[in-house]
């Protein structure tokens, strides 16, 4: 009974066929995935604090961290003093706290998580919530299209996420890229986005059969809930954002987009007469900036040997705060210059960075679009204070909203319908009159 309900919820988001291909698209890059390199330098302090939950001391998680990453060619230049674990008086304390260890020590969520798994598989066991998180980022991609582009297209926009195969990687890659992903769509699933055209509280525009609109206050399964705000939503909400910040400080992203929504459906009332700041991003949006804060000022007590001012300093030879002006030209002309060529290299990526673009420009006045842009302004911001290209690590959490703005461009070219609804006949059927996709 549970497998036939769960086929039937399946079907609802998506035609079984289509969760077929999607399934052999996403077991054919987890193949690949598995043939690539899965630990990078960043991996010890992930690594050292799993067994640090799993019990063991701090001198002997960094021991037993070292043992494992030294004899690998590649992780030579990021021993550290630690290539002979053998050597007296290591206390591997670079990897708990200082200049780089306390940027880890934030990031507790995804060793805490990987602890049990480490114990049981050893070292490999940190490739486990990367692929628990690489599955569920690509359903909830495909969810999410369902309720802003329709039962037809859920599927290829999971599809168009996997497509880039230099960000699948981090499928079974001991980084938080995947996890940080995962909480990063759940949070955008608990907005209160709204299919474009979709029946307004009090209003009657049908909806198309098999592609529920998402009202405010919406339920999970894309059935319209009531109006006003869902107060499981907006907890549902702070929960996942905190999650994401304690798996990587990367959850201002997602204040900033919620932020710039709000501000661009205020900007909308005012000019349909409405001079009232609330809408319903109002509330997310006050949450989002409140935890921004209290998350900010724990984690400076976490790391008080950590500073985000002296490495930026130290990169772009700018040596004081007065200098920052004249360098930041060139780190934005670095950081650029060195994303494109990495991007260049992944024909996947490109085409949907190109059509998601194209989507997000078609669809400018629509919420999901503010949604994204303000997600990427964020992204671009913590590039700058990092002061150094991330090889698209940073963007590749945000594949997934791209992939739903690729498919939605694609699905607007293909259905492109511009005539008005007042001008639709009164004999068509209702999914023939919305059929068009909103984000589109």
């Amino acid at each position: 009974m549970r497998l036939r309900a769960l086929l039937r919820r399946a079907s609802a988001v998506a035609p079984l066929p289509a969760w077929a291909l999607l399934g052999g698209v996403y077991l054919t890059a987890m193949l690949l995935n598995s043939a690539r390199w899965h630990y990078g330098p960043d991996t010890r302090f992930y690594l050292a604090w799993a067994y640090r939950f799993g019990g063991l001391s701090e001198i002997e998680a960094g021991r037993r961290t070292y043992d494992f990453l030294n004899p690998l060619e590649s992780f030579a230049g990021y021993c550290w003093n630690a290539c002979d674990t053998s050597l007296p008086g290591i206390t591997y304390e670079w990897l708990f706290r200082g200049e780089e260890g306390g940027l880890f020590v934030q990031r507790l969520v995804y060793p805490l998580l990987s602890a049990p798994f480490v114990r049981l598989f050893g070292p490999p066991g940190m490739l486990v919530v990367p692929a628990l998180a690489f599955t569920a980022y690509v359903i909830m991609t495909v969810v999410l299209a369902n309720r802003l582009l329709g039962r037809r297209w859920a599927v290829p926009a999971g599809i168009a996420a996997i497509l880039p195969i230099t960000l699948d990687r981090f499928a079974l890659y001991a980084y938080t890229e995947a996890l940080a992903t995962a909480f990063l769509v759940a949070c955008v699933l608990m907005l209160p986005l709204r299919r474009e055209g979709a029946a307004e509280p009090g209003g009657g525009r049908a909806r198309q059969r098999g592609a529920p609109a998402l009202e405010a206050g919406g339920g999970l399964t894309g059935e319209p809930g009531p109006v006003g705000l869902n107060r499981r939503r907006l907890i549902a909400f702070a929960v996942l954002l905190v999650l994401f910040a304690f798996t990587r400080q990367f959850h201002h992203v997602v204040v900033a987009g919620v932020v710039v929504t709000w501000l661009g459906v205020a900007i909308r009332q005012r000019r349909q007469k409405s001079r009232s700041l609330l809408n319903p991003w109002a509330p997310f949006a006050a949450v989002g900036v409140g935890v921004a804060i209290v998350v900010g000022v724990v984690q400076a007590l976490m790391s008080p040997g950590y500073s985000l001012l002296t490495p930026f300093l130290e990169i772009t030879k700018a040596e004081s705060i007065g200098g920052i002006p004249e360098v930041l030209p060139g780190v934005i002309r670095s950081i650029i210059a060195g994303e494109v060529q990495t991007a260049g290299q992944d024909f996947g990526l490109v085409l949907i960075a190109v059509l998601g673009a194209a989507g997000i420009v078609a669809a400018w006045r629509t919420e999901f679009a503010w949604l994204t842009v303000g997600i990427f302004a964020g992204t671009f911001g913590l590039l700058l204070i990092t002061a150094l290209p991330s090889q698209n690590r940073y963007w590749a959490l945000s594949v997934p909203l791209l992939a739903i703005h690729a498919t939605a461009f694609v699905a607007r070219v293909l259905t492109r319908d511009d005539r008005p609804a007042a001008e639709t006949p009164s004999g068509q059927t209702a999914g023939e009159a919305s059929a068009r996709p909103a984000t589109a």
